[in-house]
């Protein structure tokens, strides 16, 4: 399963991020740095910016997060690791 076919997650689009880096006075080409997508992240009202690796893990998978707001309500809002 694709992270846009996921029922739990809603995922911006590139325009989105672009648009929200111009605001920010980012060149066009600038590549979005962790702490950039945290302030893309509060700028789009997000929950969450996802960072690092997916891995497979038997029949579940591994993320590695970054939260960006503390608004997060779920199992896992307040520890990091694996969802």
């Amino acid at each position: 399963m694709e992270l846009q076919q996921s029922p739990f997650l809603t995922l911006i689009s590139n325009r989105k991020v672009r648009q929200a880096m111009a605001l920010m006075g980012q060149p066009k080409e600038a590549c979005l740095t962790p702490e950039a997508a945290e302030q893309v992240c509060e700028r789009t009202d997000s929950a969450a910016v996802l960072e690092g690796s997916i891995a497979s893990v038997g029949s579940q998978y591994v993320l590695v997060r970054s939260l960006c707001h503390e608004n997060i309500v779920g199992p896992h809002a307040d520890d990091k690791g694996a969802i």
